[in-house]
């Protein structure tokens, strides 16, 4: 699919057809939650003019018709110096059979952009009952966070170290040297993982330089 999928970017004269489909989404939504009150058009409109006017964004066109959107706002200082962005309820939209897989090309397109402006931290918002999406965010997460899921990095390792080997700690001060080997290890650990079938969207950033201090604190 995503081969006949064209991510482009979203601009202020694309507003109205975003508030369309955000519209649409909550009236999906209103189809199970029947508490949720009636919203015009207007009301997603008003709304998606501000996240739209110093935010990211992105549409998905099939066949040069839209079939989705998903904004982000402007980023901002998370504390600790990590940057964060939020894409709010009323920031995406999907207009097609396959919800997840569109919102996971929106995704994944945002997020390399984002990251190469060092944002670290992305806040999102789905509809409870948008399965679909919710499921495509989890394996999104997965991909990313897949060595704490798939196995706890807490606990130690049980094997027989090789003889060749030798094993000693490394000083917080030592591993922040830009010459380490162990950054130097870091660094083709997340080569690896750019050519492999997951999704890792950071082409030239490399998080460990930006978030020394949080690799480098007191007890590591």
């Amino acid at each position: 699919m995503s081969n006949s999928i064209e991510i482009r970017p979203l601009q202020a004269d694309h507003l109205d057809m975003a508030a369309r489909m955000a519209a649409e989404n909550y009236s999906l939504e209103q189809q199970t939650v029947r508490a949720l009150p009636d919203r015009e058009t207007a009301f997603f409109r008003e709304r998606l003019s501000g996240v739209l006017a110093d935010g990211t964004g992105f549409a998905a066109y099939e066949s040069g018709t839209p079939v989705g959107f998903l904004a982000f706002g402007k980023a901002f200082e998370a504390g600790m110096g990590i940057k964060s962005v939020v894409s709010p309820i009323y920031g995406y939209g999907i207009r097609h059979e396959r919800r997840g897989k569109i919102l996971g090309l929106l995704f994944q397109t945002a997020a390399a952009q984002l990251c190469e402006s060092h944002v670290q931290s992305f806040q999102v918002s789905a509809y409870a009952h948008d399965t679909a999406v919710l499921w495509e965010y989890s394996m999104l997460s997965f991909a990313m966070q897949h060595t704490d899921l798939v196995r706890s990095v807490k606990q130690p390792i049980e094997g027989t170290a090789g003889s060749a080997y030798s094993f000693r700690d490394v000083s917080g001060p030592e591993l922040g040297r830009p010459q380490a080997v162990i950054t130097q290890l870091y660094r083709r650990l997340l080569n690896h993982l750019r050519r492999r079938p997951l999704f890792y969207p950071c082409r030239y950033f490399l998080p460990f330089e930006n978030r020394s201090q949080a690799f480098l604190a007191e007890g590591i």
